[in-house]
């Protein structure tokens, strides 16, 4: 009986682990995906500096948090993520909204991808 307690535990503990994990990751792709959606905002009204301003922000934000997901992530997509930051604030520099809409929405989807990717679903059981 002692080892049925043991097991529930360590299992309860790893449970603990991997919501602790995906609550961090959420908060992470939150916090840049908000940012993203200021940046395309003052992109739609041809404000540049302030949509540059809104992306080194949300670059930022990711590099603060590289450590905590190079950790979760594979590293591959998180460097992808990272890139592709890099890419949009060269485009909010040059100031060029087609090209700049256009890895908006890579970004987005790739943030949001990664998210998915680490959520549980009864798929990944099957």
């Amino acid at each position: 009986m002692k080892y049925f307690w043991i097991a529930l535990t360590i299992l309860a503990l790893v449970l603990a682990a991997c919501a602790g994990s995906l609550m961090y990751l959420d908060g992470v792709v939150r916090e840049t995906t908000d940012l993203l959606d200021q940046a395309a905002l003052c992109a739609e009204q041809n404000d540049f500096s302030a949509a540059h301003d809104q992306v080194r922000a949300c670059l930022l934000a990711w590099e603060s948090h590289r450590g905590g997901c190079g950790t979760l992530l594979r590293h591959e997509e998180a460097d992808q993520v990272y890139f592709s930051l890099c890419q949009l604030e060269a485009y909010a520099s040059l100031g060029s909204k087609d090209e700049f809409m256009g890895q908006l929405a890579e970004t987005r989807a790739r943030l949001v991808h990664v998210l998915d990717m680490e959520r549980p679903a009864y798929y990944n059981f099957l």
